[in-house]
Protein backbone atom coordinates (compact mmCIF):
# COMPACT_ATOMS: atom_id res chain seq x y z
CA UNK A 1 0.00 0.00 0.00
CA UNK A 2 1.54 3.17 -0.98
CA UNK A 3 1.91 5.88 1.89
CA UNK A 4 2.42 9.32 1.35
CA UNK A 5 2.20 12.80 2.98
CA UNK A 6 -0.50 14.56 0.91
CA UNK A 7 0.80 18.42 0.97
CA UNK A 8 -2.02 19.98 -0.75
CA UNK A 9 -4.26 19.30 2.53
CA UNK A 10 -1.50 19.87 5.25
CA UNK A 11 -3.20 21.30 8.70
CA UNK A 12 -1.99 24.65 10.12
CA UNK A 13 -2.36 24.09 13.45
CA UNK A 14 -2.26 27.81 14.51
CA UNK A 15 -3.68 29.82 17.82
CA UNK A 16 -4.43 33.49 16.91
CA UNK A 17 -3.73 34.06 20.82
CA UNK A 18 0.45 33.06 19.96
CA UNK A 19 0.83 30.19 22.47
CA UNK A 20 0.76 27.54 19.52
CA UNK A 21 2.21 28.58 16.17
CA UNK A 22 2.77 25.65 14.53
CA UNK A 23 2.30 24.42 11.01
CA UNK A 24 2.88 20.66 10.40
CA UNK A 25 1.60 17.75 7.86
CA UNK A 26 -0.65 16.47 10.32
CA UNK A 27 -2.78 14.13 7.84
CA UNK A 28 -1.86 11.34 6.00
CA UNK A 29 -3.74 10.59 2.93
CA UNK A 30 -4.96 6.52 1.71
CA UNK A 31 -6.53 6.05 -2.00
CA UNK A 32 -6.35 3.75 -4.54
CA UNK A 33 -5.39 6.47 -6.89
CA UNK A 34 -2.36 6.67 -4.77
CA UNK A 35 -1.58 3.30 -5.93
CA UNK A 36 -2.78 3.64 -9.60
CA UNK A 37 -0.17 6.53 -10.17
CA UNK A 38 2.45 4.31 -8.59
CA UNK A 39 2.10 1.32 -10.85
CA UNK A 40 1.89 3.70 -13.74
CA UNK A 41 5.46 5.76 -12.99
CA UNK A 42 6.82 1.78 -12.93
CA UNK A 43 5.48 0.83 -15.83
CA UNK A 44 5.40 3.93 -18.53
CA UNK A 45 8.52 5.12 -19.49
CA UNK A 46 8.08 9.09 -19.23
CA UNK A 47 9.57 11.57 -21.90
CA UNK A 48 11.48 14.40 -20.74
CA UNK A 49 10.02 16.65 -22.74
CA UNK A 50 13.71 18.94 -21.86
CA UNK A 51 15.71 16.17 -23.40
CA UNK A 52 17.47 16.47 -26.61
CA UNK A 53 15.41 15.56 -29.58
CA UNK A 54 17.12 13.29 -31.85
CA UNK A 55 14.71 12.55 -34.87
CA UNK A 56 15.74 9.01 -36.76
CA UNK A 57 14.42 8.70 -40.27
CA UNK A 58 13.65 5.43 -41.03
CA UNK A 59 11.51 4.27 -43.62
CA UNK A 60 9.34 1.25 -42.74
CA UNK A 61 7.50 -1.77 -44.51
CA UNK A 62 3.73 -1.97 -44.60
CA UNK A 63 2.05 -5.16 -45.81
CA UNK A 64 -1.82 -4.43 -46.37
CA UNK A 65 -3.85 -7.51 -44.65
CA UNK A 66 -6.78 -8.33 -46.33
CA UNK A 67 -9.26 -11.27 -46.15
CA UNK A 68 -11.01 -11.15 -42.42
CA UNK A 69 -10.17 -8.06 -41.59
CA UNK A 70 -12.09 -6.39 -44.85
CA UNK A 71 -15.40 -8.76 -43.68
CA UNK A 72 -16.97 -5.59 -42.66
CA UNK A 73 -17.28 -4.28 -45.97
CA UNK A 74 -19.95 -7.39 -46.67
CA UNK A 75 -22.39 -5.36 -44.07
CA UNK A 76 -25.12 -2.95 -44.49
CA UNK A 77 -25.30 0.01 -42.95
CA UNK A 78 -27.48 -1.28 -39.98
CA UNK A 79 -25.42 -4.09 -39.17
CA UNK A 80 -22.09 -2.24 -39.36
CA UNK A 81 -23.92 0.21 -37.05
CA UNK A 82 -24.47 -2.24 -34.59
CA UNK A 83 -21.13 -3.81 -34.50
CA UNK A 84 -19.91 -0.97 -33.83
CA UNK A 85 -22.05 0.32 -31.28
CA UNK A 86 -20.91 -1.66 -27.81
CA UNK A 87 -23.80 -0.52 -26.24
CA UNK A 88 -26.19 -2.63 -27.93
CA UNK A 89 -23.88 -5.89 -26.71
CA UNK A 90 -24.48 -5.23 -23.16
CA UNK A 91 -25.66 -8.69 -21.39
CA UNK A 92 -26.54 -6.49 -18.21
CA UNK A 93 -29.58 -3.56 -19.73
CA UNK A 94 -30.37 -1.92 -22.64
CA UNK A 95 -28.53 0.16 -24.89
CA UNK A 96 -29.35 3.40 -23.08
CA UNK A 97 -29.09 2.23 -19.73
CA UNK A 98 -25.92 0.58 -19.78
CA UNK A 99 -24.06 4.07 -20.95
CA UNK A 100 -25.84 5.86 -17.87
CA UNK A 101 -24.57 3.38 -15.55
CA UNK A 102 -21.45 3.55 -17.06
CA UNK A 103 -20.92 7.26 -16.52
CA UNK A 104 -22.54 7.08 -12.98
CA UNK A 105 -19.76 4.65 -11.92
CA UNK A 106 -16.85 6.96 -13.82
CA UNK A 107 -18.58 9.72 -11.99
CA UNK A 108 -19.20 8.40 -8.25
CA UNK A 109 -18.00 10.41 -5.31
CA UNK A 110 -15.60 8.51 -3.04
CA UNK A 111 -16.33 8.28 0.36
CA UNK A 112 -14.05 9.34 3.29
CA UNK A 113 -12.77 8.00 6.17
CA UNK A 114 -10.90 10.00 8.60
CA UNK A 115 -9.02 8.19 11.15
CA UNK A 116 -8.05 9.09 15.10
CA UNK A 117 -5.12 7.04 16.38
CA UNK A 118 -5.19 5.90 19.81
CA UNK A 119 -2.28 5.64 22.76
CA UNK A 120 -3.41 7.42 25.29
CA UNK A 121 -2.99 10.93 23.88
CA UNK A 122 0.55 10.62 23.72
CA UNK A 123 1.80 7.62 21.89
CA UNK A 124 1.23 6.53 18.31
CA UNK A 125 0.71 8.37 15.14
CA UNK A 126 -0.41 9.36 11.18
CA UNK A 127 2.49 7.12 10.30
CA UNK A 128 1.45 3.93 12.13
CA UNK A 129 -2.16 4.25 10.82
CA UNK A 130 -1.86 2.55 7.59
CA UNK A 131 -2.58 -1.18 8.61
CA UNK A 132 -6.08 -0.81 8.44
CA UNK A 133 -6.23 0.64 5.03
CA UNK A 134 -6.30 -2.36 2.49
CA UNK A 135 -9.72 -3.16 2.40
CA UNK A 136 -11.20 0.04 2.88
CA UNK A 137 -9.28 1.91 -0.19
CA UNK A 138 -9.66 -1.42 -2.59
CA UNK A 139 -13.64 -0.51 -1.60
CA UNK A 140 -13.33 2.94 -3.53
CA UNK A 141 -12.80 4.86 -0.35
CA UNK A 142 -9.99 7.39 0.65
CA UNK A 143 -8.37 7.38 4.07
CA UNK A 144 -7.23 10.12 5.91
CA UNK A 145 -5.23 9.46 9.18
CA UNK A 146 -4.90 12.79 11.32
CA UNK A 147 -2.01 13.43 13.58
CA UNK A 148 -2.32 15.61 16.41
CA UNK A 149 0.21 17.00 19.32
CA UNK A 150 1.13 14.44 21.94
CA UNK A 151 1.16 15.05 25.50
CA UNK A 152 3.20 16.98 27.33
CA UNK A 153 3.36 18.79 24.00
CA UNK A 154 -0.68 19.49 23.59
CA UNK A 155 -2.92 19.38 25.90
CA UNK A 156 -6.57 18.60 26.09
CA UNK A 157 -7.79 21.48 24.56
CA UNK A 158 -5.25 21.92 22.01
CA UNK A 159 -5.36 18.35 20.59
CA UNK A 160 -9.18 18.27 20.37
CA UNK A 161 -8.92 21.95 19.11
CA UNK A 162 -6.25 20.38 16.45
CA UNK A 163 -9.03 17.21 14.56
CA UNK A 164 -11.53 19.60 14.85
CA UNK A 165 -9.12 21.98 12.54
CA UNK A 166 -7.91 18.97 10.50
CA UNK A 167 -11.81 18.10 9.92
CA UNK A 168 -12.47 21.66 8.66
CA UNK A 169 -9.19 21.41 6.40
CA UNK A 170 -9.70 18.24 5.04
CA UNK A 171 -13.54 18.76 3.82
CA UNK A 172 -12.78 21.90 2.56
CA UNK A 173 -10.21 20.97 0.18
CA UNK A 174 -12.01 17.97 -0.74
CA UNK A 175 -15.76 18.72 -0.80
CA UNK A 176 -16.99 16.04 -3.88
CA UNK A 177 -17.40 13.30 -1.75
CA UNK A 178 -20.19 10.85 -1.09
CA UNK A 179 -19.73 11.68 2.57
CA UNK A 180 -17.67 11.92 5.59
CA UNK A 181 -16.95 9.13 8.05
CA UNK A 182 -14.96 8.91 11.60
CA UNK A 183 -12.95 6.13 13.13
CA UNK A 184 -11.34 6.30 16.01
CA UNK A 185 -9.65 4.20 18.76
CA UNK A 186 -9.40 4.24 22.25
CA UNK A 187 -8.20 7.92 22.56
CA UNK A 188 -8.94 8.05 18.94
CA UNK A 189 -12.42 7.17 19.94
CA UNK A 190 -12.89 10.01 22.04
CA UNK A 191 -11.54 12.56 19.89
CA UNK A 192 -14.10 10.99 17.10
CA UNK A 193 -16.54 11.69 19.37
CA UNK A 194 -15.69 14.85 20.43
CA UNK A 195 -16.07 15.72 16.39
CA UNK A 196 -19.43 14.94 16.62
CA UNK A 197 -20.31 17.59 18.83
CA UNK A 198 -18.73 20.31 17.38
CA UNK A 199 -19.76 23.52 16.61
CA UNK A 200 -18.52 23.95 12.75
CA UNK A 201 -19.43 27.32 12.38
CA UNK A 202 -16.83 28.33 14.36
CA UNK A 203 -14.52 26.85 11.54
CA UNK A 204 -16.90 28.13 8.64
CA UNK A 205 -18.14 24.91 7.42
CA UNK A 206 -19.98 21.88 8.01
CA UNK A 207 -19.01 18.53 6.94
CA UNK A 208 -21.20 16.13 5.44
CA UNK A 209 -20.37 13.54 8.62
CA UNK A 210 -23.13 10.37 7.39
CA UNK A 211 -20.94 8.11 10.13
CA UNK A 212 -18.69 6.89 13.33
CA UNK A 213 -17.20 3.92 14.14
CA UNK A 214 -15.86 4.49 17.96
CA UNK A 215 -13.50 1.90 18.88
CA UNK A 216 -13.04 1.00 22.72
CA UNK A 217 -13.64 4.81 23.74
CA UNK A 218 -13.04 6.68 26.51
CA UNK A 219 -16.19 9.52 26.64
CA UNK A 220 -15.67 10.54 29.95
CA UNK A 221 -12.35 11.83 31.01
CA UNK A 222 -12.68 12.41 34.78
CA UNK A 223 -11.59 9.30 36.18
CA UNK A 224 -8.47 9.66 33.90
CA UNK A 225 -7.45 12.73 35.95
CA UNK A 226 -6.75 10.07 39.13
CA UNK A 227 -4.60 7.87 36.85
CA UNK A 228 -1.02 8.02 35.61
CA UNK A 229 -2.74 8.80 32.29
CA UNK A 230 -2.91 12.16 33.33
CA UNK A 231 0.85 13.14 34.40
CA UNK A 232 1.63 13.96 30.30
CA UNK A 233 -1.32 15.81 30.02
CA UNK A 234 -1.52 17.53 33.58
CA UNK A 235 -6.00 17.76 32.90
CA UNK A 236 -8.04 19.58 36.07
CA UNK A 237 -11.57 17.94 36.80
CA UNK A 238 -12.69 21.01 34.35
CA UNK A 239 -10.52 20.61 31.53
CA UNK A 240 -11.85 16.55 31.78
CA UNK A 241 -15.44 17.64 31.47
CA UNK A 242 -15.08 20.33 29.15
CA UNK A 243 -13.50 17.65 27.16
CA UNK A 244 -15.83 15.01 27.79
CA UNK A 245 -18.00 13.67 24.84
CA UNK A 246 -20.85 12.23 27.35
CA UNK A 247 -21.33 16.41 28.40
CA UNK A 248 -22.76 16.79 25.10
CA UNK A 249 -24.98 14.35 23.30
CA UNK A 250 -27.54 16.57 22.87
CA UNK A 251 -25.52 18.54 20.78
CA UNK A 252 -24.00 15.89 18.11
CA UNK A 253 -24.79 16.14 14.80
CA UNK A 254 -28.41 14.28 13.80
CA UNK A 255 -28.88 12.00 10.95
CA UNK A 256 -25.44 10.23 11.83
CA UNK A 257 -25.12 6.43 11.89
CA UNK A 258 -22.92 5.78 14.88
CA UNK A 259 -21.69 2.45 16.20
CA UNK A 260 -20.17 1.85 19.58
CA UNK A 261 -17.97 -1.02 19.93
CA UNK A 262 -15.98 -2.48 23.00
CA UNK A 263 -13.71 -5.75 23.15
CA UNK A 264 -14.72 -8.60 25.02
CA UNK A 265 -11.78 -8.52 27.07
CA UNK A 266 -11.73 -4.89 27.72
CA UNK A 267 -11.70 -3.73 31.47
CA UNK A 268 -14.76 -3.32 33.02
CA UNK A 269 -14.47 0.34 32.72
CA UNK A 270 -13.62 0.82 29.44
CA UNK A 271 -17.20 -1.13 28.65
CA UNK A 272 -19.26 0.47 31.48
CA UNK A 273 -18.03 3.99 29.04
CA UNK A 274 -19.02 2.60 26.05
CA UNK A 275 -22.07 1.47 27.72
CA UNK A 276 -23.15 4.69 29.67
CA UNK A 277 -21.90 6.39 26.13
CA UNK A 278 -24.04 4.36 24.21
CA UNK A 279 -27.28 4.99 26.23
CA UNK A 280 -26.87 8.52 26.41
CA UNK A 281 -26.25 8.99 22.53
CA UNK A 282 -29.55 6.58 22.24
CA UNK A 283 -31.72 8.65 24.60
CA UNK A 284 -31.08 11.70 22.44
CA UNK A 285 -32.87 10.33 20.02
CA UNK A 286 -29.81 9.61 17.91
CA UNK A 287 -29.53 6.53 15.16
CA UNK A 288 -26.92 4.42 17.48
CA UNK A 289 -26.11 0.68 17.80
CA UNK A 290 -23.44 -1.27 20.14
CA UNK A 291 -21.49 -3.68 19.50
CA UNK A 292 -19.32 -6.17 22.08
CA UNK A 293 -16.83 -7.66 19.58
CA UNK A 294 -16.01 -11.60 20.45
CA UNK A 295 -12.37 -12.33 20.95
CA UNK A 296 -11.20 -9.23 21.02
CA UNK A 297 -9.25 -7.50 23.32
CA UNK A 298 -7.99 -3.80 23.86
CA UNK A 299 -5.40 -3.99 20.79
CA UNK A 300 -6.07 -6.08 18.43
CA UNK A 301 -10.02 -4.76 18.42
CA UNK A 302 -8.61 -2.37 16.06
CA UNK A 303 -5.34 -4.46 14.21
CA UNK A 304 -7.82 -6.47 12.67
CA UNK A 305 -9.05 -3.89 10.72
CA UNK A 306 -6.91 -4.69 7.93
CA UNK A 307 -8.77 -8.17 7.33
CA UNK A 308 -11.68 -7.16 5.14
CA UNK A 309 -13.81 -10.11 6.03
CA UNK A 310 -13.63 -8.72 10.25
CA UNK A 311 -16.84 -7.95 11.95
CA UNK A 312 -15.70 -4.19 12.43
CA UNK A 313 -13.87 -4.10 8.53
CA UNK A 314 -17.97 -4.58 7.42
CA UNK A 315 -19.55 -2.25 9.63
CA UNK A 316 -17.64 0.46 8.14
CA UNK A 317 -18.21 -0.96 4.38
CA UNK A 318 -21.50 -1.40 4.79
CA UNK A 319 -21.72 2.03 6.65
CA UNK A 320 -19.87 3.58 3.91
CA UNK A 321 -21.08 2.21 0.65
CA UNK A 322 -24.32 1.09 1.34
CA UNK A 323 -23.57 -2.95 0.53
Amino acid sequence: MIQESFSPVNVRCCREDGILNMETEQIQMYSSKDLLENVLRKELKVHDANADYKPRTKFLSVTLITGSMSSWKKMNKEELEKQYSPSRWSHRMDKDAVIEAHIRELTKAPALLIYFHGGYWQLLSKDLSGFMVPPLVNSGAIVVAVDYALAPKGNMDLIVSQVRRSVASIVQQYSALSGVYLCGHSAGAHLGAMVLCTDWAEYGVLPDIKGALLVSGIYDLCPIVHTSVNDPLQMTEGDALRNSPLQFVNIMKRHCEIVVSVAQHDSDEFKKQSQEYYQAVKAAGLNVCFQNVPNTDHFDIIEKLMEENYELTQVLLKMMTGK
